[in-house]
C-alpha cells in the first residue's frame, strides 16, 4: 500500500490511486482481524445458534470496507 524513502527528503508514499486503496485492504495489510465477536473468527471453532448470525456480520463488514475507498472518504462519498 505504501513504500518509503529514505534520506533528506524521503518520506512515504501510496503504491496506487487513493481510489484503487479500499479501507478494507489497509486493515488485512495491518493485520486487522473483522470479526465483532470471536463466535465470527477461525479461533472459535464451534458451531452455536449465534455464531451463523456473528459470520454472516463479519462477511458483511468485510464486503462493505471493500467498497469503501481513501478517496471515498476523503470527498465524503460513502454510500451505505
Amino acid at each position: 500500500i505504501i513504500s518509503s524513502i529514505r534520506g533528506a527528503h524521503g518520506g512515504f508514499l501510496l503504491n496506487k490511486d487513493i481510489k484503487d486503496i479500499t479501507v478494507l485492504s489497509i486493515l488485512e495489510a495491518v493485520g486487522e482481524e473483522l470479526s465483532p465477536t470471536p463466535c465470527s473468527s477461525d479461533k472459535c471453532g464451534k458451531e452455536c445458534d449465534i455464531s451463523y448470525f456473528w459470520s454472516m456480520t463479519k462477511e458483511y463488514i468485510s464486503d462493505y470496507f471493500s467498497r469503501i475507498t481513501i478517496s471515498d472518504i476523503i470527498l465524503r462519498e460513502i454510500k451505505l
